[in-house]
């Protein structure tokens, strides 16, 4: 149970980091399309 919980932590952890670059990304391109279902 508490391995789990550590790989979920990190998981989010990721996804959140990852949602970060994209949010940046697509501000380079001007391309913010809100409501992706991404972040």
């Amino acid at each position: 149970m508490e391995i789990l919980q550590a790989l979920n932590h990190k998981n989010i952890e990721f996804t959140q980091r990852n949602c970060y670059n994209l949010r940046k990304f697509a501000g380079e391109l001007r391309v913010t399309e809100r409501g992706n279902g991404v972040c």
